[in-house]
């Protein structure tokens, strides 16, 4: 079954990466893994988002803001 995704025009993604946890292992690979999954989201060649409508935000420091929110998440 062929299938395709939806019009980078009209879609927005975000990512979210969550590395550093209390009660569970740290993921380490999080922080580098949701960067390249940003650059495919936005490659032509797989979907095709503009850098615009794909967002990331990354770990907070306990107690912050999520990298890349601006406070807005709230």
């Amino acid at each position: 079954m062929a299938w395709a995704l939806s019009d980078p025009s009209r879609s927005c993604a975000v990512l979210i990466g969550t590395h550093e946890y209390t009660e569970l292992d740290d993921l380490p690979s999080v922080a580098r893994n949701v960067s390249r999954l940003r650059e495919l989201c936005c490659d032509p060649a797989v979907w095709g988002l503009a850098d615009e409508r794909c967002r990331v935000l990354r770990q907070a420091s306990r107690g912050g803001d999520p990298e890349g929110s601006g406070g807005r998440h709230r």
